[in-house]
């Protein structure tokens, strides 16, 4: 099953760019000032596919940010804490978190924070499958972003409508938008937000049947990802290489693509992508005529189901 991206441009974590934006108040306290602090080492770690620390330090500050008072931290925090409960596939909680975020960014009149709940409550609908549903937040977020000429940000609204589109069956919007993003992430020279881009235009390739071309945009995104340090990046580009090559009945080298994802996934804790890939190895070893690694890697994900 190919995954849409989640991680990098899809999922949108605040950077915030002065501390009066994290506070949402002129005077910025020594707590407020705590939880600025813990929110960007939270991003960090996030980025680096450190999710459960970096989930602890989101929800430190919005504890902080609680006791406070502080409006704005608390939406960042809110905001945060949901796009690592969206990275690991938990929808519901990561719903709840991004909707208290979008009614308090409404009610202090913060529209980069107000796009960004639209945008991530977009992903949720869009996983779900509700495409319409997603495809209205993600154009209200992009009209936000529009207005106030957040470049950055067009491009994830840019990139996550054409996801849409293609679950849609609508490939040619798809594609046109996933080049409009590629040129914006190009000119801001936005590293992985252009692998995003090579992975979904190899989507679009990959549902055309042609899959060298959708190879080498799965190959040139796992180089870019690499060179930028983002695991939860890396596992996907080897995930796709995967599928590509099982597609083509190169089942030897799928496998090895499988297993690269499956250690990348395992170490920064993404269960569910997790279980995707024991699964994927346990069908290739069937297919090899291995069945018992086939079960042993089928029993590991039925174990993990469980949890």
């Amino acid at each position: 099953m190919k995954i849409n991206r989640s991680f990098s441009i899809i999922p949108l974590l605040l950077f915030i760019s002065s501390f009066t934006a994290c506070a949402g108040k002129e005077i910025v306290s020594e707590a407020s000032l705590r939880a600025w602090e813990l929110n960007q080492s939270g991003i960090e770690h996030f980025t680096k596919g450190n999710l459960e620390q970096a989930l602890s330090l989101f929800q430190e500050a919005l504890s902080i940010c609680e006791g406070v008072d502080d409006q704005g931290g608390i939406a960042l925090s809110l905001n945060n804490i949901g796009n690592v409960y969206l990275t690991l596939g938990q929808l519901s909680e990561a719903e709840q978190y991004f909707h208290q975020a979008l009614k308090i960014n409404r009610e202090i009149g913060s529209d980069k924070g107000e796009s960004a709940s639209l945008n991530n409550l977009g992903l949720v609908n869009q996983r779900q499958g509700v495409n319409e549903k997603a495809l209205n937040f993600f154009s209200q977020a992009l009209e936000i972003d529009r207005q106030s000429g957040r470049r950055r940000d067009i491009a994830i609204r840019l990139n996550n409508i054409g996801l849409v589109y293609k679950s849609m069956g609508d490939l040619i919007q798809a594609e046109n938008h996933y080049q409009e993003a590629m040129k914006i992430n190009q000119d801001i020279d936005d590293l992985r937000g252009f692998a995003t881009n090579l992975n979904n235009l190899g989507g679009i390739y990959e549902a055309h049947g042609k899959w060298e071309k959708a190879k080498n945009s799965y190959k040139e995104a796992l180089e870019i990802d690499k060179k930028a340090e983002y695991p939860p990046g890396i596992a996907e580009d080897l995930n796709n290489l995967g599928r590509i090559s099982e597609l083509v009945g190169e089942n030897e080298e799928a496998l090895q693509y499988y297993q690269r994802a499956l250690k990348v996934n395992e170490s920064i804790g993404y269960q569910a992508r997790t279980i995707e890939d024991l699964n994927n190895i346990s069908r290739i070893y069937r297919v090899l005529g291995n069945d018992s690694q086939a079960e042993f890697y089928l029993k590991q994900a039925q174990k993990l189901l469980k949890q």
